[in-house]
């Protein structure tokens, strides 16, 4: 489990980059929840269940935070708008072009 949950930090940190609904902080929770699992794990092997269960509990708290998110960005489904794409009034058609056209020379 701990190798899926830092997959999917890896793969949240790569739509952080390019997602402004997702923010990099989903990614290192998952990396959070990930070295938790792992830990968890170790200290089963070593029959320190009352800390594995502390670990584990832990790592099921990051997971919860980080998908609830996600299940809220999914549910909005809020996409990222063009105001290129908007309507307007007809009269203010050439005006609007002239100001894209210098928004997007602008450095």
């Amino acid at each position: 489990l701990s190798d899926h949950a830092n997959e999917l930090a890896e793969k949240l940190h790569a739509i952080a980059g390019k997602d402004p609904r997702v923010s990099h902080g989903y990614g290192k929770s998952m990396q959070n929840a990930s070295g938790k699992m792992k830990q968890a794990s170790e200290q089963i092997s070593e029959k320190k269940s009352g800390a594995a269960g502390m670990s584990g509990g832990s790592a099921v708290t990051e997971m919860e935070k980080t998908l609830s998110a996600l299940i809220t960005i999914e549910n909005n489904n809020a996409r990222p708008t063009d105001p290129s794409d908007e309507d307007f009034p007809k009269e203010f058609e050439s005006k609007i072009a002239d100001y894209f056209h210098r928004l997007s020379y602008q450095e």
